[in-house]
């Protein structure tokens, strides 16, 4: 089987990428298609504003908050890119600091909440660091166990056993595994 190097030019190609619109052709924004802005409202009342009929430039620092497109009555789709304002100033001024509107109620009680759970974790983590540290030693200076006190009951967790290791023939499985056998030498 062959590569075929030239095709003949008759023959429609089903290469799907042929027909992707050429990143290199796209405007310097990146956006392919032309939309109409909406600004909304300015955050905060402005200084000097223009007076009735008066025609003034400004500067203004948007966040797109969001894209749509709607059809028209008359079959037109129009894409929309929403703004939201963060400061403005006439032409010549200095932009202002951006506007941070005040949290909602809604957003207050999401820090409170988040913080109240960052409050509780740190809480939980100190009390499992404290039973850890009050937890008595399982072996003493010599590495040897330390023996459980005789409650007369089974293990609980935390107790320590003895355990050895039985190397029998016998015991040993075709895939040459120990059997380790466990004592509760506080009951003796």
């Amino acid at each position: 089987m062959g590569l075929i190097q030239n095709m003949p030019e008759d023959i429609p190609t089903t290469n799907a990428l042929d027909y992707i619109e050429d990143p290199e052709e796209l405007n310097e924004y990146g956006l392919s298609i032309d939309r109409y802005l909406a600004f909304g409202t300015t955050p905060n009342a402005i200084p000097h504003p223009p007076k009735d009929g008066e025609i003034v430039t400004y500067q203004v620092k948007v966040e797109c908050v969001g894209q749509a497109h709607k059809r028209r009555a008359d079959g037109e789709v129009r894409y929309r890119s929403d703004l939201t304002i963060l400061s403005v100033a006439r032409v010549g001024e200095e932009l202002p600091a951006d506007y941070t509107p005040e949290p909602t109620a809604a957003q207050k009680r999401a820090v409170e909440k988040a913080r109240a759970a960052a409050e509780q974790a740190e809480r939980d983590e100190a009390e499992r660091a404290e039973r850890e540290h009050n937890e008595p030693p399982m072996f003493d200076e010599d590495g040897d166990p330390i023996a459980i006190d005789a409650h007369g009951g089974p293990p609980e967790d935390g107790d320590v056993v003895d355990c050895e290791v039985v190397e029998d023939d016998e015991d040993q499985g075709d895939n040459g595994d120990n059997v380790v056998q466990f004592s509760d030498k506080s009951k003796t």
